[in-house]
């Protein structure tokens, strides 16, 4: 994320004088250009603006003391209204503006401070509570908090209303966010430009001075400039377009106001785009817009339909309508999110929303689905009730998570979603979560950077998980009643936790639940789950007919020093306790609580006849299970004798749970290779998929080691029967198959299996073999990506040149990103080393696409340490480049994932100290280090077990 720049009073005088010569030269800003809050350029195409400081008063230097030293906003003032007019000018880079701002005034300040980044202001107005209108010109600056401050002249009076009034001027840049240029090839070649926004969390303030935080909801009436046989959208529909503009060709867009809302999920777009809708069984208007050849290929098509399918059904979900009169769903191609819940607009990657059945694969077509929904579920969640502040984010992307995996089950039903639920979040965030740099889902944060950074699992899956276990213990019907009661109380209002946890206690009480419930309340139990980092691994011991539980804090590094982390919890929590003694009680488990001051609890035995006992059934539970040896034994018999008593979680938990003890020294390795010897009879995708990410770790890990070659033999000894059972053939669009038989293929090949490589190769020299291959493909789109890769790894240099001509000359943002991942899997050096300076050529890849293009090398055992350079050698580019969201401590877990020697551990160590500011990435740094420590331990005590075991089982 770009920062401020501060300059002393005499350097700025210098430099606004030259600047305003230029100014005057290139007559492009003439009339609109003021004083700004930082110098900032943007080239596009053949064209250039500069939007530069003028003279007038500087920012003071050093800041005199006052409310603007807060990161946060003062409470004096609260918006009501907005009136923003913005002329968006894609020829020449650059929009320009007004708004007006109708507040009023909570308790007496005698300036008005407002957010304000990157924009030119070029003049200030306010008016008093007598109605009386004066220019301000005394405004200035406050640069590292990103403050437009406002002299008033006199004490604002508390209960009166104010008005204040702003022009500017800001450049388009394509640096994707707050409002920014996007561009795609025309039919002829030409690029195309659009404007669209990212908001969330700090950029409106990009786009047009504001109250740029959650808490400041308030009414929005939008006005759009823009050049005539262009849209215009943004969160209403439009009242009325104006041609008649003083200039020839623009046109004048009004748009309705706004309902209550704050800034982040104000957008705007003016573009080309065409459009297909629907008017949906409740009576919203319904569009999806994207590239007109994208719409008329038919790939909005699938996002309409869920689109539609999900809105109806959340509706009924909550109980409570979707307030606004039109949902529009657009793809733009270049965006740094997945997606963005814009009120009204809901904004997309290109891959998240549009899915050609002809061309896309069944994961594109989840993709598309989950997106929607999550997007969908949040038009309620975080749009109609908002999170007061930053630090309860999870509020918003947490239910959104739960709901995208339970809202798709509901409209697509043959996927299993919840199953999937299992694998892509709840297991995926364990990993994360047991680190001692992790963090609790709800976390103090103040600056940007900070916010940024905590846009990752903890909030997203880590949040769904807990939403999922709390569905559980409450019930579903509970749990509903909690939400609406919740959604219509603080409907256009913002939210605590505590307030969620309130409602949900009421529907508890509606169904005489909060009796079941410790300390006859949802907070008693949340709260040792959002306010503390981590989950608990609860140790199961049998004596006789009974089962001792205990729990204690998991952590992959047990000499990771935690204890005095975010609260004096004391890593205890309320656990609900779900089993079963053999498979009685699979399908009705059952229930008990463990409070955090139990030292033990006691399971009784209803079944003394049962051979093993099996906690947290179907895995809805946010914690690890570990047993005794021989429960663990009894338990893998039952598993080789007939896996299938198992629920596929349950597999799935067991394969996870073992070698996750093995990574944190709970447990024996050999007890978790001796689990994965059922593998050979397993044909279910979701503990597959379980099984690839545990042994995924043994892979990176042994890779370098003398037992990889013994290794990899036995694994593909477990994929062998998977990859004979599916081979090829067609799965009829059954998706759970489908992955499972992507799983053998991409497995199978990427050990080395020449059955497999062989065939890839041939499908690949097929579509080469095509006349004109970019347009007919006869590769299956469920394979493409294993085909891609395995003949740009096994290949020539012709291969990969081949892919990325095709990469290049794609407009199908999906097989995009297919042939993106290929590329890197390339095993030449050179090669490797010449596509990482095209991943940070952005006229080679897009913007949004460069994290993801470094990651796909380093995830390359030949591409890793490649990787690892350039990220060091590129860090300063990187961080202007890939500021926001998460991309550099995604960037920084991909480098480090393999790291397993005090060499590498000291490389990450002198990186930590050369950057102490790496901003959103700090805490993946922090991991980085404490992850390769483990890895370190684990090495040492695990290598040559491993080696004897292999031997001994081969």
């Amino acid at each position: 994320m770009e920062k401020g720049c501060v300059l002393s009073k005499s350097a700025a005088v210098l430099l606004g004088v030259f600047f305003v010569v230029v100014v005057v030269a290139v007559g492009l800003l003439a009339g609109l250009v003021g004083r700004e809050t930082c110098e900032v350029e943007k080239e596009s195409g053949s064209a250039a603006v500069s939007v530069v400081p003028t003279d007038g008063a500087a920012t003071p230097t050093p800041y005199p003391p006052g409310p603007w030293d807060n990161v946060r906003l003062p409470l004096s003032l609260q918006p009501e209204t907005y009136d923003v007019l913005l002329k968006i000018d894609l020829e020449n880079f650059v929009f320009s503006g007004h708004v007006e701002i109708l507040m009023l005034c909570n308790s007496s300040a005698t300036e008005v401070i407002i957010h304000s980044n990157k924009l030119n202001i070029s003049k200030v107005t306010f008016t008093d509570d007598d109605g009386s209108t004066r220019d301000i010109t005394d405004f200035w600056f406050h640069m590292p908090n990103q403050f437009l401050v406002v002299p008033t002249g006199k004490a604002l009076r508390e209960g009166q209303m104010y008005k204040l009034y702003v022009e500017f001027v800001g450049p388009l840049k394509d640096d994707l966010a707050g409002l920014y240029l996007s561009q795609y090839a025309g039919p002829n070649g030409d690029p195309i430009y659009l404007a669209t926004t990212q908001m969330q969390p700090t950029d409106a303030r990009k786009a047009f001075p504001c109250f740029d935080e959650p808490a400041f909801k308030a009414n929005f009436t939008t006005t759009i400039v823009h050049k005539s046989g262009l849209s215009a959208l943004s969160n209403m529909p439009i009242i009325r377009n104006e041609t008649n503009q003083p200039e020839v060709g623009w046109t004048k867009a009004v748009f309705q106001p706004t309902v209550r809302m704050p800034t982040y999920l104000l957008a705007f777009i003016v573009c080309d785009f065409g459009y297909i809708e629907l008017t949906t069984e409740n009576g919203h208007t319904l569009r999806v817009w994207g590239r007109k050849e994208a719409i008329d290929s038919g790939a909005a098509a699938y996002a309409l339909d869920i689109g539609n399918r999900s809105l109806t059904y959340l509706e009924q979900y909550y109980d409570v309508g979707y307030p606004l009169p039109k949902s529009d769903m657009v793809a733009v191609p270049d965006f740094a999110a997945g997606a963005m819940e814009n009120w009204g607009l809901i904004i997309y990657r290109e891959t998240a929303l549009l899915y050609n059945p002809a061309t896309d694969a069944q994961s594109n077509k989840k993709r598309v689905a989950t997106v929607v929904v999550h997007e969908l579920a949040h038009q309620w969640f975080g749009n109609l009730v908002t999170n007061q502040w930053w630090d309860d984010l999870w509020l918003n992307e947490g239910f959104a998570t739960y709901v995208e995996s339970f809202g798709t089950g509901v409209v697509e039903p043959t996927w299993q979603m919840k199953d999937q639920f299992v694998i892509d979040d709840l297991q995926s965030v364990f990993q994360p979560d047991g680190l001692g740099n992790s963090h609790p889902i709800y976390v103090p944060v103040n600056h940007p950077d900070e916010i940024n950074e905590i846009f990752d699992a903890i909030s997203y899956a880590k949040g769904g998980s807990l939403i999922y276990m709390m569905v559980d213990f409450l019930g579903e019907n509970t749990f509903r009643k909690g939400l609406t009661l919740y959604l219509n109380a603080l409907a256009y209002r913002n939210a605590f936790h505590d307030d969620l946890w309130r409602y949900l206690t009421e529907g508890a009480k509606l169904d005489n639940k909060d009796g079941d419930l410790p300390g006859n309340n949802v907070k008693t139990v949340m709260d040792t789950w959002t306010l503390q980092m981590g989950y608990p691994v609860l140790s199961v011991v049998t004596s006789g007919n009974q089962y001792a539980v205990t729990q204690k804090h998991f952590l992959y590094d047990y000499t990771a020093n935690v204890t005095d982390k975010y609260g004096d919890l004391g890593y205890k929590w309320h656990v609900p306790l779900t089993y079963s003694q053999g498979t009685a009680n699979l399908n009705t488990p059952l229930r008990q609580w463990m409070a955090p001051d139990d030292e033990t609890v006691t399971l009784q035995s209803v079944s003394p006849n049962a051979n093993w006992i099996l906690v947290n059934i179907d895995q809805k539970n946010y914690y690890r299970v570990n047993y005794d040896a021989d429960n663990w034994n009894k338990l893998k018999d039952a598993l080789m004798a007939n896996h299938m008593v198992f629920k596929k979680t349950d597999r799935a938990g067991l394969i996870d749970n073992t070698f996750s003890f093995a990574r944190s020294g709970d447990l024996n390795i050999t007890v978790a290779l001796d689990m994965t010897k059922y593998l050979a009879a397993e044909l279910d995708y979701v503990p597959w998929s379980a099984a690839v990410g545990s042994l995924a770790y043994l892979t990176i890990m042994l890779e370098r080691s003398k037992v990889y070659g013994m290794f990899k033999d036995y694994y593909m000894t477990r994929v062998q029967n998977l990859y004979e059972h599916y081979g090829w053939a067609d799965q009829m669009d059954d998706q759970l198959n489908t992955f499972a038989q992507v799983t053998a293929i991409g497995r199978y090949c990427r050990l080395g299996n020449e059955t497999c490589i062989d065939e890839a190769k041939r499908k690949f020299d097929q579509w080469k073999s095509e006349a004109d291959p970019d347009t007919n493909n006869p590769i299956e789109a469920d394979f493409k990506t294993s085909v891609y890769c395995n003949a740009v790894r096994y290949g020539k240099v012709d291969d990969y040149d081949f892919v990325w001509d095709r990469y290049r000359y794609s407009t199908n943002a999906a097989e995009q990103s297919k042939l993106l991942l290929a590329l890197g899997c390339n095993r030449e050096p050179w090669i490797l080393s010449r596509h990482l300076d095209r991943c940070l050529n952005s006229k080679e890849v897009r913007r949004q696409d460069i994290r993801s293009c470094i990651q796909y090398v380093m995830q390359n055992e030949y591409g890793r340490s490649l990787g690892w350079d350039f990220v060091r050698a590129k860090w300063t580019e990187l961080q202007e480049t890939l500021g926001g969201f998460s991309s550099l401590s995604r960037l920084i877990a991909t480098a480090s994932e393999a790291f397993n020697t005090e060499f590498q551990l000291q490389e990450l160590i002198d990186f930590a100290a050369k950057h102490p500011n790496a901003g959103s990435a700090t805490r993946a740094i922090e991991q980085a280090i404490e992850k390769t420590k483990a890895n370190i331990r684990w090495m040492n005590d695990n290598e040559e077990v491993i080696y004897n075991w292999l031997q001994q089982n081969m």
